[in-house]
């Protein structure tokens, strides 16, 4: 069986192989093979780009590959290292022996702030690099992103509470109130709503006013279709219209982005609470019901099923 590593791309930190050059006769440089400022092209201006984290944060990845062990080298923009350790290896593909999950949990605290890169050396044989990311204090204008879709999506196991996480220039701003309203108009013309469903409007603005590289973006249009997105701890759902759009400047690298998006759990009230959760989630109701079909389960106990509601 030949060496695998596969590294999904919804994962929130992009490798490229440690001098990778393709064959002389294939002259572009695709985003996925090569880092950043080297995929810049020649009529294009050449910007820097650091993908950004804060001290608080965790950096979760998730990969796969039948080379082992699997090990990170957290170094700073002088390739002086600043930590070593081991992602821990999980379980094995039942469809490809060998072939293993391997996960990391990096949490940030420790580190200065500065420039920083992750190096991954598998078994001594191959080595790859991350894009530049930088640790800063400055973290006006970003919003964290925690996803999550269960079981598995996108190649990434989530099925065992694996939470990946994303810090990314932008913010949510409130674009304008919603309603599905049923309404009832007669013969001569006078209307009565019958039914009103209200919601809120956002629109995602990704990538500040610097933009973003493509590459990124890519992460986070898959990241937008996890069933669990939170955006700073708020639940978001795509709206059923929405779409990426980008405003493009001519010879400039990156683009911003943006996208409509809707509350996942359209609360019809705030809730002020004394413990520290999440007042997001859904709030669970209970409903007086016509209690029909009892029958007797295994334990003895009663079992019924619902059939009215009222």
């Amino acid at each position: 069986m030949s060496n695998i590593i596969k590294i999904p791309f919804i994962n929130p930190v992009k490798y490229t192989q440690i001098g990778y050059d393709q064959l002389p006769q294939y002259l572009s440089k695709h985003m996925d093979d090569y880092p950043y400022i080297d995929a810049i092209r020649s009529y294009e201006e050449v910007v820097n780009y650091w993908q950004i984290w804060g001290s608080h944060d965790s950096i979760r990845q998730q990969l796969f590959t039948n080379i082992g062990p699997v090990q990170m080298k957290i170094m700073d923009c002088h390739g002086d290292v600043l930590l070593t350790e081991n992602f821990q290896q999980k379980q094995e593909d039942a469809n490809n022996p060998t072939l293993f999950r391997y996960d990391s949990d990096l949490a940030l605290n420790p580190f200065p702030a500065g420039v920083f890169f992750s190096q991954l050396d598998f078994g001594g044989l191959y080595n790859l690099i991350s894009e530049p990311m930088i640790l800063s204090d400055n973290l006006s204008e970003t919003v964290y992103i925690e996803y999550a879709r269960k079981p598995f999506y996108e190649n990434i196991i989530f099925a065992d509470g694996f939470l990946p996480t994303l810090r990314i220039a932008g913010q949510i701003k409130y674009k304008e109130p919603g309603a599905k309203r049923v309404i009832y108009e007669d013969d001569p013309l006078n209307t009565e709503i019958l039914d009103a469903k209200n919601f809120d409007s956002w629109t995602f603005q990704i990538g500040g006013v610097t933009g973003i590289p493509d590459y990124m973006i890519k992460k986070v249009s898959r990241i937008l279709g996890c069933t669990d997105l939170r955006i700073d701890r708020r639940y978001y759902t795509v709206d059923p219209g929405g779409k990426l759009e980008n405003e493009t400047l001519e010879g400039y690298p990156m683009r911003g982005w943006r996208i409509d998006l809707r509350d996942k759990y359209n609360l019809s009230s705030k809730y002020f609470l004394t413990d520290d959760i999440n007042t997001e989630n859904p709030i669970v109701m209970i409903a007086n019901v016509d209690s029909k079909g009892f029958i007797k389960d295994d334990a003895g106990g009663s079992f019924f099923q619902i059939i009215d509601v009222e």
